[in-house]
This record gives C-alpha cells, structure tokens and sequence, in this order.
C-alpha cells in the first residue's frame, strides 16, 4: 500500500512558550493494561502505579499497555522512549488538564486506520473546539517483523491552536491506535500521512493469528 506524506513545518515554540511550562506523558510506570486514571494526578491508576503529579488525568477508557517483549501484551514496537504506551479501548476517551495548556501539543503515534484528534477549551470535550487533526494509517502489518509486532511504525504529529486547552479528545482511533511522548504546550516539525482505507486492527496480542505467530517464530 503507497502512502502519501505530507510535510508540515511547524513553529517549535513560540517566544511565550518555556521549556519549563511543557509536559510530556510517557506512561512509563503505569501498569499493564490499566487504566490510567489518576497516574498523573497525584492518585494511582488502576492497578495502584502512582506517576508525577502533573495535574492531568483520563477517562476510565485510557489504558495504559507495556510491551510484549517487556513482559506486558502490547503487540507494538520502536515506539519513542520506554515500553509502555497509551490507547483507547472505547468513548468517552478524553485527556483533562484543568489548569490548561497554550500553543499546542505534539506526540507520537502508531495506527492500523485513520486517526482524528480534536482539542477543546473545556474539560472532557466541552466548550469550544480550538483544533483537530487528522491523519492516516501507518501500520498495515507488512512493514513489520513478526518479532517487531504489528506496530512498529511511530511518527511524529503536532498541532497548533490559539486559547488555553483543557481536553483533547482521542476517540478518533479508538482499538485503532497507540501514543507516546504526549507532549502538551508545544509543536515541533512534524510529518504526517495523508487519510487512506486501512484495515481494521487492535493492539492487544490476545488475537489468536498474531499470538500463533509469535508461539512459532519462536520454535
């Protein structure tokens, strides 16, 4: 399958924009297919992993999964830093920051189908819709070892908005999708594949195809 790629040069910071005022969520420490929650809350997500108190916090549908190499059922690979990465299982799929968040955000993702994010000004996708995104599949399951997993492609997206975000909402790639290094008050260049069909694919091993793959690369 050809991909289209489109190049956006993005601003990497604006001049009221400090290092010191970005966060970055990497989900390392979170637990195997938990659920986030309050890991970066100050709280614990469901699995009682506590993560920096960074005042951010999920809907009960943000799992965090950690790679099947690391010991975890994350059928992904190459992702950015860590083993451990974010996804959605189902609506609602909100990312909150009641303090919120100026500039833009930027992250890293892994998709077998067509993404959308969209951030508001209100907390779980209330108020004003201040931007939204939208990008392709980059992970069709032949660009990949079967040791790599299917996802193993990771790209870099970015947008940028004016007023203070206090939500992104995920639920454009719900089971569609995995993120890494979500960064919020920042953009940087990004590169990012134009929509095309895809096929329908989740990220969990515990679809019998891909687990028979792996049992038999290993014998």
């Amino acid at each position: 399958m050809k991909f289209k790629f489109l190049s956006i040069a993005l601003l990497l910071f604006v001049s009221n924009v400090s290092n010191a005022g970005l966060i970055t969520l990497d989900f390392e420490g979170a637990g195997n297919f938990a659920s986030i929650d309050q890991f970066y809350n100050g709280g614990t997500d469901s699995l009682g992993n506590a993560g920096d108190n960074l005042g951010v916090n999920f809907s009960p549908n943000a799992l965090s999964l950690i790679d099947f190499d690391a010991g975890g059922s994350g059928n992904f690979s190459n992702n950015p830093s860590g083993d451990t990465i974010l996804f959605f299982t189902q609506v609602p799929s909100y990312l909150n920051y009641e303090a919120g968040f100026t500039t833009g955000m930027s992250f890293y993702y892994a998709a077998a189908s067509d993404v959308v994010i969209s951030v508001f000004d209100g907390l779980n996708g209330s108020g004003n819709l201040l931007a939204s995104i939208s990008f392709g599949a980059n992970n069709n399951g032949f660009n990949c070892d079967i040791d790599e997993g299917y996802f193993c492609q990771w790209d870099l997206v970015g947008l940028r908005f004016d007023g203070l975000a206090k939500s992104v909402d995920f639920s454009g790639g719900l089971n569609q999708a995995g993120f890494d290094d979500v960064t919020l008050g920042a953009l940087e260049l990004v590169s990012i594949r134009v929509p095309e069909p895809s096929t329908l694919m989740i990220l969990l091993l515990t679809m019998v195809g891909l687990v028979s793959q792996r049992i038999v690369k290993v014998k």
